[in-house]
């Protein structure tokens, strides 16, 4: 799931205007499609190593409203895991994600709230919904994901209760991530460390390291280099 993507970083500055009136754009839309060498998200490897395509769609007002669809070839849950009926995921599975918000910008100060919807079809006990809400000042992002509903469907539904919080930088070709991630059963949670630099406007790479965890040995700790291309349509 790549709930740690912002509405700006899943299409950066992929605009397509649709309608312009005294030169200024009312709606637009953006697309991308990129590729990486695992699908990583909030520290995880959620493919167990296998490489991943994916692209997306968005709409944008010029109101700050907007909406989009993400999708990827590889997704939730982890390869080995087992889902409520104990069906050990063999494969990661395909993820498809819809999203609708508001971004907005007041003296310098950037604010974004977000609705996600999450679903992974052939592993639908994992689906899910979350709200983002993100701060912006001087470079620095606080984001926080807020589980909402149930995680699932039907009678094997359980509560969502699992949020994630993260504190971004980002200067030039450079970036950094300390990310959160807090759950009803305590001992999964864990802090991990990101750092990334940007080679072009298509390539990217991030070093990812789980920092700390709950429980010794709930997570793979190891450090994991992630390459990401993408371009836009």
């Amino acid at each position: 799931m790549n709930r740690t993507a912002l509405r700006k970083s899943i299409l950066p500055g992929l605009a397509m205007p649709l309608l312009v009136l005294s030169d200024a754009v009312l709606a637009e839309i953006s697309g991308n499609l990129g590729i990486a060498n695992t699908y990583f998200s909030r520290g995880r490897d959620y493919a167990g190593g296998a490489a991943q395509v994916f692209g997306g769609a968005q709409y944008d007002h010029s109101d700050g409203l907007y909406a989009g669809v993400w999708t990827s070839s590889s997704g939730f849950p982890p390869i080995g895991q087992a889902d409520i009926n104990n069906n050990v995921a063999v494969s990661s599975g395909i993820e498809y994600d819809l999203y609708a918000g508001y971004g907005t910008t007041i003296g310098g100060v950037s604010l974004d709230v977000s609705f996600w919807d999450y679903n992974y079809p052939g592993f639908t006990d994992y689906d899910l919904e979350e709200v983002l809400v993100d701060i912006g000042v001087a470079g620095v992002h606080l984001t926080s994901y807020f589980g909402v509903g149930d995680i699932g469907h039907g009678d094997t539904a359980t509560n969502n209760n699992t949020n994630y919080y993260s504190v971004s930088w980002r200067h030039e070709k450079f970036s950094a991530k300390v990310g959160f991630g807090d759950y009803e059963n305590d001992a999964s949670d864990y802090t991990h460390l990101d750092f990334g630099y940007a080679v072009t406007d298509q390539l990217s790479l991030t070093v990812s390291k789980i920092v700390d965890e709950r429980v010794t040995g709930t997570y793979n700790d190891d450090a994991t280099l992630i390459l990401k291309y993408a371009f836009a349509l």
